[in-house]
């Protein structure tokens, strides 16, 4: 789309997957923009670029092969809850007023059509965002997944305040 891009991870072995999958684009999509992949803290790190939008995946917890029992489900949730919150704070802070973001956070399946979302998703406009709305479907109901996941993404289309 003509975007130079920024990416972060806490972990080393996702910077460089994400380097070498940048690599196999830009040979295969003839693509010219700069990226910058480094390995940095998203709860905290200051970006050293302005940037226009912002398209994230935040943590989405350990893995799972099962639905947790509710007690493990509690203790995953106000684990990610506290990194979102963070991060999103984070992001506040380096983000203009009327600037747009799209985050993937994650949504737990607890039954065939039901899902446990982050606590912080009721605060968001407490934390200086608004969803933004579609022609279709409304910014805080997108939600995606495979039949046999336990863990959803919900994707939070958002501007800043």
């Amino acid at each position: 789309m003509g975007y130079s891009a920024i990416g972060t991870d806490l972990e080393t072995k996702m910077v460089e997957y994400s380097k070498e999958n940048i690599a196999w684009l830009a040979d295969k999509y003839g693509l010219r923009k700069k990226v910058s992949i480094e390995q940095a803290d998203a709860t905290n790190h200051k970006w050293a670029h302005d940037f226009d939008v912002v398209a994230s995946e935040a943590y989405l917890g350990r893995p799972l092969a099962r639905v947790p029992s509710p007690e493990e489900l509690r203790d995953i949730i106000q684990d990610v809850n506290t990194i979102t919150k963070k991060f999103l704070n984070n992001l506040t802070l380096q983000l203009q007023a009327g600037q747009r973001l799209c985050v993937a956070v994650p949504a737990w399946k607890i039954g065939k059509n039901e899902f446990k979302q982050l606590p912080i998703i009721d605060h968001l406009t407490d934390m200086g965002y608004n969803y933004l709305d579609f022609k279709h479907v409304q910014g805080n109901n997108l939600l995606y997944y495979r039949e046999d996941q336990v863990v959803a993404r919900q994707l939070l289309a958002l501007k800043r305040i």
